[in-house]
C-alpha cells in the first residue's frame, strides 16, 4: 500500500475518515499504523505460504510531517514481525537536504523498538512539469541534475535500493 502514513484529506491512498474521525491525531496516526501493520501480517502470510523465502517490504512511507510518530507506531505495533525490509519516498526540491537526518531517525527507531531491519529508498523524483497534487517543475537538464544529486546521496547514506520516480514527462 503506498505511502499509508498519508492521513486525513491529504491522505492520498490510505483513508478511512468514518473510522478514525473522532480520534486525536496522534491517536489517528497510531490506530492508522496498527491498521497498516494487520494489513502486512496479513499479505506477508499469504505471500509466504506460496513463496516462503519472499522478502516482504512495507512502508512506502511518504515525507510527511508525521512519519516520525507513524514510525514510532509502526514498530510498536510489531512491524518488524512481519515484514522484512522498509522502504520510504524521500522526495523535495534538495535531495541532500534532511534525508541523512530522517534516515537515521527511521533507523533509530526500528532498532529501538525491536524491528532492526534495512530501510530503502522505494521511490523518490523530480517531475518535469506539474500535475495534479504535484507542485515541482523542471526541466530535463534539472531533473538530469536532481537524479544524480538523489542517486549519490543514498549511495553515500548506504541504501542498499534507490529509486527514481517521476523520470518522465507527465
Amino acid at each position: 500500500w503506498n505511502e499509508p502514513n498519508t492521513l486525513g484529506d491529504q491522505g492520498a491512498f490510505w483513508k478511512d475518515r468514518d473510522r478514525y474521525a473522532n480520534l486525536s491525531r496522534a491517536a489517528r496516526v497510531d490506530a492508522c499504523a496498527a491498521d497498516y501493520v494487520e494489513l502486512v501480517r496479513i499479505t506477508g502470510e499469504t505471500i509466504r505460504a506460496v513463496i516462503p523465502d519472499a522478502k516482504i517490504i512495507a512502508g512506502s512511507l511518504s515525507n510527511g510531517i508525521n512519519i516520525c510518530r507513524y514510525v514510532r507506531s509502526l514498530a510498536k505495533h510489531r512491524i518488524g514481525d512481519y515484514a522484512d525490509i522498509i522502504s520510504y519516498h524521500p522526495y523535495g526540491l534538495v535531495p541532500e537536504m534532511g534525508v541523512e537526518a530522517r534516515l537515521e531517525y527511521l533507523r533509530h527507531f526500528l532498532r529501538r523498538e525491536g524491528a532492526p531491519m534495512p530501510v530503502w529508498q522505494g521511490e523518490a523524483g523530480y517531475a518535469s512539469m506539474a500535475f495534479p497534487g504535484y507542485s515541482m517543475r523542471s526541466s530535463e537538464y534539472t531533473q538530469a541534475k536532481y537524479v544524480v544529486r538523489r542517486y549519490l546521496t543514498d549511495a553515500r547514506m548506504g541504501n542498499e535500493v534507490s529509486s527514481y520516480f517521476l523520470v518522465s514527462d507527465m
